[in-house]
């Protein structure tokens, strides 16, 4: 860990979506770095494992991990009790799905999600900073064997166009959640531009996320790390088409660049990316027939690269300050975590081949 913490250990840090693929990583990485933490979920009874799950991991530490529910985020103060005596927030949830068939009130309602937690931030004044997991999808979509340059200062104009744009085949679905995404994060901008308030804000935007899924056994294959399952078992395959090559990040480095975004002391005002590798469902396909000879695997498909040019150095820099790590998990690393999480949980083979890295 870095010698030097905006935010001290010991101090309460509020996780939201505590129970998703990358916030149960953060609140993980939050407990092993000495922070206590508070997680929201919508639901407490079908998250009734955590709270034992962490004791039993930390049983050893100093550290505590609480529950609190907030059933519906887009009310306003649904926020305040939980951020009360928090000293930062990672705010990992939102409410846009990806299979949205009209812009309004889909992105409006999603912006609230997001607007309600930083709003009862700027009123709790022990918040020191805030971390709002984005989406690299607020930069740009991806764009197959395209030279073009992955930059901070970007966002996603295109997609909005999309989103609003009327009976065009662009006008739903994906471009809606892409400005979801987008439109989300730029009225956190503008909030912290317009309120000034109190505490430091940085946001997380990483691409497609694959890895070892934190607890299998309650979790299974959540998100994004159950379009590997679903590669693995030849299932849903017309729908991974139409997923484009693009980059990826590992669950444990996602998580850990939400850390060090909130507690780096020169980590202010940054939109920080997480791109690790390009990657495309070919790349997956290769291993899997490496290290599963005897099993069939779907043929090839017809894809391209992504070719762009990412420009992530301060993400890279904050997790070797904070965790003396000094590349990206690569993607062949990731993809075993990820197999061996949905193979333990169901003891479809022994796991000899692979290393868990959780």
């Amino acid at each position: 860990m870095h010698e030097t913490s905006a935010i001290d250990p010991g101090s309460t840090i509020l996780v939201t979506g505590a129970n998703g693929l990358i916030a149960s990583h953060v609140a993980d990485q939050l407990l092993t770095a000495g922070y206590n933490v508070r997680g929201t979920v919508r639901n407490l009874e079908k998250c009734a494992w955590m709270p034992s799950f962490f004791a039993s991991r930390y049983a050893r530490k100093n550290v505590v991990f609480e529950l609190v529910e907030v059933a519906d985020m887009s009310l306003d103060g649904c926020f305040d009790d939980a951020v009360h005596g928090c000293t930062g927030i990672i705010h990992t949830t939102s409410s846009i799905e990806m299979q949205a068939s009209s812009p309004e009130p889909t992105i409006t309602n999603n912006a609230k999600t997001v607007m309600t937690c930083l709003e009862s931030a700027a009123k709790e004044t022990s918040v020191q900073r805030f971390v709002l997991t984005s989406s690299a999808w607020s930069i740009s979509a991806p764009r197959p064997d395209t030279n073009f340059t992955v930059s901070p200062n970007d966002w996603n104009e295109q997609a909005i166009k999309d989103a609003y744009a009327t009976n065009t085949p662009a006008s739903n679905g994906m471009s809606i959640f892409m400005a979801g995404k987008t439109m989300a994060e730029r009225e956190c901008w503008k909030f912290m531009r317009e309120r000034h308030p109190a505490f430091v804000f940085n946001s997380v935007l990483p691409d497609t996320v694959f890895g070892a899924v934190l607890n299998p056994e309650h979790q299974g294959t959540p998100s994004t790390a159950g379009l590997i399952r679903m590669l693995f078992d030849g299932q849903g395959l017309d729908i991974l088409q139409w997923i484009q090559p693009q980059y990826f990040v590992d669950t444990v480095d996602c998580a850990r660049l939400h850390v060090a975004a909130l507690i780096h002391p020169d980590a202010e005002g940054e939109r920080l990316l997480g791109y690790a590798e390009p990657w495309n469902w070919n790349d997956m396909l290769a291993m899997f027939r490496r290290w599963f000879p005897d099993k069939q695997f779907p043929k090839d498909m017809q894809l391209g690269r992504d070719i762009s040019t990412v420009e992530n150095g301060k993400s890279l820099e904050l997790l070797k300050d904070v965790y003396g790590q000094e590349r990206w998990t690569t993607l062949e690393e990731s993809v075993k975590a990820n197999v061996a999480s949905f193979l333990h949980s169901n003891s479809q083979a022994p796991l000899t081949l692979f290393e868990r890295k959780v």
